[in-house]
């Protein structure tokens, strides 16, 4: 989640009851900061298209094509915005987690009466995804661009991270249980769209909109922590006042003034001063692609999609086509699909021939 933030939250509580109450006081807007400041939640789910019809059972044991959904819910606004990608367009990671975030702060700071320089972002603790260095290098260059003044990544505490995000990922879960028929990303960006509202966002991922985050780590120095770890610290704080590193914090003080657990963990290399002409990542249109080409899929899992492609309707065969160009490879031949061969051919209507056993004589018998 993602949210803007103005002025500092101050609360005696224990560290989970303090971040509860932060968090209750935002979701309930009862004090709400400024709009200089955004605030928000964000969340990673993963899909796939699948053809769930009895005549269809075949299609259960075959690899399928992955689409991914990622969504980023604004706590100001009480908005949902999802972002779509197939398998062929990028792969899972922390990189595509801070294209996406920055494909956001793209369209939100775009509208005139929507101007923040202070972003709160609420997630879980995944590592792969969200707890990492890629994440807090693509905040530290929002801060050299000038774009936002403090981002602050809040990590709850497991077990209690529910977000909205999960609750708008259950709406898309009933909607595709009761859908019998999932033939192509069209369909799925149907099925979500009806799901989460109008009032929601939907935006498909493109190749270009993805960038290679883990290639300004070669210009940061990964320092160990000691006294506060990184895989415990409950928030990463990262202010322009302190450009050349960031923040780490073991407890849910979201006051500006440090606690004395706080630490400084610097990415800059050297001892030197800051400097800009040193250590500054430059402008967005320096990022480097994530990928130069579509996707290489397995070649199993081509074999699978071409025994697949006689089971899709004609929209469905339209996009595994323009998948198997792609990847340069022949179009499948489209052959007349008979249910009653594929059925024979289950293993659960095949009809056995009965043969009679001759039964054994009891230990009686044979006495």
């Amino acid at each position: 989640m993602l949210m803007p933030t103005s002025k500092p939250w101050r609360t005696t509580r224990s560290s989970q009851r303090r971040y509860s109450s932060c968090y209750r006081r935002q979701k309930r807007r009862v004090v709400w900061p400024p709009p200089t400041h955004s605030s928000g939640l964000f969340a990673l789910i993963s899909s796939r298209p699948s053809l769930s019809s009895s005549a269809y059972r075949v299609a259960y044991y075959k690899r399928k094509m992955w689409i991914y959904n990622f969504c980023v819910y604004d706590l100001n606004k009480k908005k949902g915005n999802m972002y779509v990608w197939q398998e062929m367009t990028a792969r899972r990671g922390s990189d595509k987690i801070g294209s996406c975030i920055l494909k956001w702060l793209e369209s939100e700071l775009t509208d005139p009466g929507n101007q923040f320089k202070r972003l709160r972002i609420f997630c879980d603790n995944c590592a792969g995804q969200n707890k990492n260095s890629n994440i807090v290098v693509m905040a530290l260059r929002l801060i050299h661009a000038l774009t936002l003044d403090n981002v602050e990544l809040v990590f709850m505490v497991p077990g209690h991270s529910f977000l909205p995000c999960d609750r708008a990922f259950g709406h898309i879960e009933k909607k595709i249980r009761k859908c019998r028929h999932i033939y192509s990303p069209t369909d799925y960006l149907r099925i979500i769209r009806k799901a989460v509202g109008e009032e929601n966002n939907v935006t498909v991922m493109e190749r270009t909109d993805f960038y290679d985050l883990r290639a300004l780590k070669s210009a940061c120095t990964l320092r160990r922590t000691q006294s506060v770890g990184f895989a415990k610290a409950r928030q990463l704080v990262v202010d322009a006042q302190y450009p050349e590193g960031y923040v780490m914090k073991n407890t849910y003080n979201f006051d500006e003034e440090t606690d004395g657990v706080d630490k400084r963990v610097r990415l800059m290399p050297g001892r030197s001063p800051y400097q800009a002409q040193l250590f500054n990542f430059g402008p967005k249109e320096d990022f480097p692609l994530k990928y130069a080409a579509s996707v290489r899929l397995a070649p199993a899992k081509l074999r699978d999609l071409r025994l697949l492609f006689n089971l899709l309707d004609n929209r469905g065969r339209a996009w595994l086509e323009n998948v198997f160009t792609s990847q340069g490879q022949s179009l499948p031949q489209a052959q007349e699909h008979d249910s009653d061969e594929e059925d024979v051919d289950d293993p659960e209507d095949v009809i056995m021939e009965y043969v009679p056993v001759t039964r054994l004589p009891s230990a009686r018998t044979r006495r």
